[in-house]
């Protein structure tokens, strides 16, 4: 993936993501993990309300139960499209 963009509702995570801050040691790992893929690639993390990020909390259920197709990043099912579409107006 040439350019990704991180949105996440949680600003302390998108905050370890970006900083030079020594992440606390129950998400070290994970933080410096994420840093590393960020330096491979050019990743954007970027802040947004909890109101802009229904998707994840419609996506997350779906992907625990293994209802996803693979391809549904490039291909949405319809039912998350209007979501999609929801969050990216709100998030302008």
């Amino acid at each position: 993936m040439k350019e990704v963009i991180v949105e996440s509702d949680n600003k302390q995570a998108i905050t370890l993501s970006v900083s030079e801050w020594v992440p606390p040691w129950d998400v070290r790992a994970l933080v410096l993990d994420i840093r590393q893929y960020a330096k491979e690639g050019a990743f954007i993390f970027k802040w947004v309300r909890r109101s802009a990020n229904k998707v994840a909390h419609e996506v997350a259920p779906l992907a625990l139960h293994r209802l996803l197709p693979c391809n549904w990043i490039s291909n949405p099912p319809l039912s998350l499209v209007s979501v999609l579409n929801f969050d990216f107006n709100e998030s302008q």
